[in-house]
């Protein structure tokens, strides 16, 4: 199995950029957590923009086919203050 051993490494690391994260490679999988709990392989697949309706911490990691996964990226997320009551 070709590269099993090696981390996947993208051009562009996974990054966020507001409540989007994005990937250059079409065989990348995002996948995340926001219960603080580690992101594996099983998380949740990230699809769409994240809506944010209280503050958490994002976990996420890039996963490829026969690669170990990428780096990890962990944000504390804060809902906006137009959507706190008064």
């Amino acid at each position: 199995m070709r590269g099993a051993s090696r981390h996947w490494r993208p051009r562009k690391r996974l990054r966020q950029e507001g409540t989007k994260l994005q990937l250059e490679s079409p065989d990348a999988l995002i996948r995340y957590t926001t219960d603080e709990s580690p992101v594996t392989q099983t998380s949740a697949t990230y699809k769409t923009p994240i809506l944010i309706h209280e503050n958490f911490e994002l976990k996420a990691r890039a996963f490829m086919p026969d690669l170990l996964p990428g780096s990890r990226l962990e944000k504390q997320i804060f809902k906006p203050l137009d959507c706190v009551k008064p």
